[in-house]
């Protein structure tokens, strides 16, 4: 069976059905030596290897911006759009989930999910570590913050709790981790596994 995949798929325990063959169909080839480094996300933006999507324009979001609209960047790359985002992980607030009133996607019903993308299972897996840079900004709020009794909390990860802490981002030994790099790469040598670079889906 031939299944064709426009972009790369996040999930890469599709890619062990040994009788299937999967070619994945994207945009443009990755640019890892600039995407790897943590410092470089601007400069991976408004770049051939991203689409450079603007919102709506609103008078409810976006009024600091030309025109009320946002640059809303997304990859045309392989990783997609994880490898030129910010790698902030963050699961939000469980009433975000819960006030969407959609069945399936309550906050229970997703934390599974979430719990199981970080863990290292057959070898694959989401890599979550904290920026090894920390700005003296930063610092400075985290004081500011305890000095008025709001709780820091080092390692959060969890919802619902009201303080402070150091974000956690997609990246490993202070390089992007992107779900390409994660994923696929364990499965780049497989011989049920096709890349084709520079492919456009129309339909």
């Amino acid at each position: 069976m031939l299944v064709l995949v426009s972009g790369i798929v996040n999930n890469g325990k599709v890619l062990r059905k040994r009788r299937t063959l999967f070619l994945f169909l994207i945009k443009l080839a990755t640019i890892d030596g600039q995407s790897k480094i943590p410092a470089f996300v601007i400069a991976n933006q408004h770049t051939e290897y991203c689409y450079n999507y603007t919102t709506d324009k609103s008078e409810n979001y976006c009024l600091a911006y030309n025109n009320g609209s946002c640059f809303w960047p997304r990859g045309r790359m392989i990783g997609g759009t994880g490898g030129l985002n910010g790698m902030i992980y963050l699961r939000g607030n469980s009433d975000d989930y819960n006030n969407w009133n959609v069945e399936g996607w309550s906050y229970n019903d997703v934390l599974p999910y979430f719990e199981k993308s970080p863990q290292f299972v057959d070898g694959i897996g989401l890599y979550l570590d904290h920026f090894s840079y920390i700005d003296p900004l930063a610092k400075t709020l985290k004081a500011c913050a305890e000095d008025i009794g709001q709780q820091f909390f080092g390692d959060y990860i969890e919802t619902d709790r009201d303080g402070y802490f150091y974000i956690w981002a997609n990246q490993k030994d202070g390089r992007r981790m992107s779900t390409g790099k994660t994923y696929l790469s364990e499965f780049k040598d497989k011989n049920n596994l096709k890349v084709l670079k520079h492919a456009r889906v129309i339909k």
